[in-house]
């Protein structure tokens, strides 16, 4: 556990960041894809081209 937390108190807190099951509320959370996202814009932009569910 980390010091200064009880169990609950430190579920209580991680509870409130981080929301596994809720759809992102922000854009502002959304990081760390930036290759992703352009390779799938390059793949829709150019002919013949498709991403498949192991390229992403």
């Amino acid at each position: 556990m980390i010091e200064g937390y009880s169990e609950e108190e430190f579920g209580i807190t991680v509870h409130a960041h981080v929301r596994p099951a809720k759809p992102i509320s922000s854009i502002k959370l959304l990081k760390g894809r930036h290759k992703e996202l352009g390779e799938i814009r390059r793949a829709l932009f150019a002919k013949g081209r498709h991403m498949s569910p192991m390229s992403i």
